[in-house]
């Protein structure tokens, strides 16, 4: 049987979403004739990651090496010195310049050279075929760069996000612009180097290609897809409100979300729902400090309107979301959250306020039933709010599975995907030994 040296960062006891993905093909990659072996850290970043109680799969060989250093916190803490010797001076300090200086291409930078000589090690002792490495964190990846140069291994990329885009991933100012220029040549480097890289959705991999012609033939899209298996809960035809849903990261610095709140403001303002009827729902974790929710119930007067749950376990969520009328759906393009696939798995009705594109094609094709406003116009979220609502009275807007979708975006059939991809890198090593 054939070894791939998985490299994530986020995996088992991690509970991130980011572990989903190297989990899933690790769960599946023996059926195709892989033998994983996973590396991982053993004491992540707990300011940028969550850590739960769940262990690595059993018959998986995993091993952990430690971070040297973990740079989140003390960026913050410095910058924090920063920020009151500007107000001395009578200027503000917005942006956190000393992360931007400093953590290039990200604040996970002291794993890359432990992982690096235990995964040399461990390409040694196992005699590994192919290296793969998961990212986020981008940085993973020149340590797959860095064992490609010293073993020769095939490497395979994954990008779960793009590195260098969109530009809202950076702060505007000049340092801001410093870590983006450092991170473009950084990322072309490990590019250049790699035998493979995969993206999570369609629009990535064009832009990539646009950008480095070299990769052409040599880069693949595999989707997330969705790691849960679809669970028999039994709907409520009509709950006792009318609950529009939202989990995980709502993403309020990345893109807008005024007219979604507008919209609520208005469906209750002019009382065309009253308000006993309707709730927003968030399901994820709230920060003490620049709380965008607590921000929003005020800022459009929604008291009594928007709940939050907290941090609530990925199989909890899928029953809690389960028993909801909508789910809201914001992307932050190119990129496409789990939160799509897995809402397209339970058939849940989608409150999409996207911009067009892939996106939408997916909603459109698996899931008719729901609602895609890429308007931006708080007139049209309103009238899909109120449809949705006559029918959910009515007990008629219900989940609907799409049996096709079910096949083609569970982990068995991406990992078959994955599979192909490998195969196709680890040609490189056969013919080189032949030679």
């Amino acid at each position: 049987m054939k070894k791939i040296l998985i490299i994530s960062y986020y995996f088992p006891p991690l509970i991130d979403v980011g572990s989903l993905r190297a989990l899933g093909f690790a769960k599946h990659l023996k059926t195709h004739g892989w033998e994983p072996i996973v590396l991982s850290v053993k004491n992540p970043d707990t300011s940028l990651c969550k850590v739960g109680k769940q262990k690595a799969p059993p018959g998986i060989k995993t091993f952990y090496c430690r971070s040297w250093f973990n740079l989140n916190r003390a960026t913050w803490k410095i910058n924090g010195i920063f920020k009151i010797l500007f107000k001395t001076l009578n200027k503000s300090l917005k942006t956190n310049i000393v992360q931007d200086l400093t953590c290039i291409p990200d604040a996970f930078i002291g794993w890359v050279i432990p992982a690096y000589l235990e995964g040399f090690k461990i390409i040694k002792d196992q005699d590994i075929d192919v290296v793969y490495v998961s990212s986020k964190p981008f940085s993973s990846a020149l340590t797959g760069v860095m064992l490609k140069k010293v073993t020769g291994i095939p490497l395979v990329l994954d990008f779960r996000d793009p590195a260098s885009f969109p530009a809202s991933l950076f702060n505007k100012n000049l340092a801001g612009q410093i870590n983006r220029k450092a991170t473009e040549r950084i990322e072309k480097f490990v590019l250049s180097r790699a035998n493979k890289l995969i993206t999570t959705t369609e629009a990535t991999k064009e832009i990539y290609l646009k950008m480095y012609p070299f990769l052409n033939g040599n880069i693949h899209r595999v989707y997330n897809g969705y790691f849960l298996p679809p669970q028999k809960f039994r709907r409520k035809k009509k709950t006792k409100k009318f609950t529009i849903a939202y989990a995980g990261n709502f993403y309020h610095t990345l893109i807008p979300s005024e007219t979604f709140f507008k919209s609520l403001k208005k469906i209750i303002d002019e009382k065309i729902v009253n308000s006993d009827h309707i709730e927003f729902l968030y399901i994820g974790h709230l920060r003490e400090k620049n709380n965008w929710f607590i921000e929003a119930e005020s800022k459009y007067e929604l008291q009594g309107l928007l709940k939050a749950t907290g941090y609530l376990p990925r199989d909890k969520v899928q029953k809690v979301t389960n028993e909801c009328a909508l789910q809201l759906l914001r992307i932050v393009p190119p990129m496409i959250s789990t939160k799509l696939f897995e809402a397209l798995r339970d058939g849940i009705p989608l409150l999409a306020l996207i911009e067009g594109g892939e996106v939408e094609r997916l909603v459109k094709i698996y899931s008719p039933n729901s609602y895609v406003i890429t308007s931006g116009k708080v007139e049209d979220v309103v009238a899909a709010i109120v449809d949705a609502y006559n029918k959910w009275k009515k007990g008629h807007l219900d989940c609907i599975r799409n049996d096709e979708y079910l096949k083609k975006f569970c982990k068995e059939t991406l990992t078959a995907e994955f599979v192909n991809i490998i195969n196709d890198a680890y040609k490189v090593k056969s013919i080189r030994n032949l030679n």
